[in-house]
């Protein structure tokens, strides 16, 4: 049987309204352990939140990881994210980001299908579907429809392969690369791949600027912490913060006050919890031993 490890990679992500608790729960019942890389300048309750989570969990672990800074194009946790998979200590990893969850039926779908696939089939690495929602999860970001997402960047992304020095993550962390006989490094060069399918019905959750009180601040850092070099970023940013465009009118709509989301029924319980709320808040009363 293979060893899997998670990889959790966390900086702020508390204040910037991401749902790391939610998301490291989301997969720990298919984990053998879960490394919790933590930016310790971190001003908010991450480091507690990573701190409790070890002393109920067992397999999980903190490693610490200072960004680096003045990089371009969002390539901070793209090294950050490297710097957690060399500690994993699993034949193969999985990661999920602060803003992503796995329902429970991808999980309990997952947990024994990799495995054979693995055996009968030597497959290295694993892509998912990714559904991308904003705003309170009360649309698709940035509108289209369940197969083709207006606004996401992808559609698909790998999300689970062999622990080995032959892969790594892209510079912006959505997925993985695989040197190619021209020494360059891309996702086209991973080896062995295949598509889970239960994902299509039960995809990975992006939960994409859902708290009202915090899509500015999550945008500001993009522009000009992490993206910097790249002015769409900034523009968006500086439109949204106006109300500029299609954003006008963006912060006194009522969507951020629903209580129910179209999608709900791919939501964990934990992340049905938060519908409505303005900005992240850890119920430690519900978990806390």
């Amino acid at each position: 049987m293979y060893n899997l490890s998670g990889l959790c990679v966390w900086k702020t992500v508390c204040a910037l309204g991401y749902f790391p608790l939610e998301s490291m729960l989301s997969i720990i019942d298919i984990c053998d352990e879960i490394i919790l890389c933590v930016d310790p300048t971190s001003n908010d309750e991450t480091m507690p939140l990573a701190e409790a989570i070890c002393r109920k969990y067992p397999k999980t672990r903190i490693v610490e990881f200072a960004w680096l800074k003045g990089l371009p194009n969002g390539t901070a946790i793209g090294i950050a994210s490297n710097y957690a998979l060399a500690q994993a200590r699993g034949d193969f990893v999985l990661n999920v980001q602060a803003d992503e969850c796995w329902s429970p039926e991808l999980t309990k779908r997952v947990k024994t299908l990799w495995p054979q696939l693995v055996s009968a089939m030597g497959i290295e690495a694993f892509e998912f579907k990714v559904l991308h929602l904003e705003h309170n999860g009360q649309q698709l970001q940035g509108g289209g429809d369940w197969q083709r997402q207006k606004g996401s960047a992808y559609t698909h992304s790998i999300k689970l392969w062999r622990n080995c020095p032959s892969y790594h993550f892209s510079p912006d962390a959505w997925s993985i690369q695989a040197q190619g006989p021209d020494g360059k490094w891309d996702e086209g060069n991973v080896r062995l791949k295949s598509r889970i399918i239960e994902s299509e019905k039960w995809p990975v959750l992006h939960l994409h600027d859902f708290f009202k009180d915090t899509v500015l601040e999550r945008r500001r850092v993009q522009a000009e912490e992490l993206w910097s070099d790249t002015p769409h970023y900034g523009a968006t940013y500086h439109a949204m913060r106006d109300g500029q465009g299609q954003w006008a009118g963006l912060f006194d709509s009522d969507k951020w006050d629903a209580t129910t989301s179209p999608f709900e029924g791919l939501f964990p319980e934990n992340v049905k919890r938060h519908l409505g709320a303005h900005s992240y808040v850890v119920h430690w009363e519900d978990w806390v031993e």
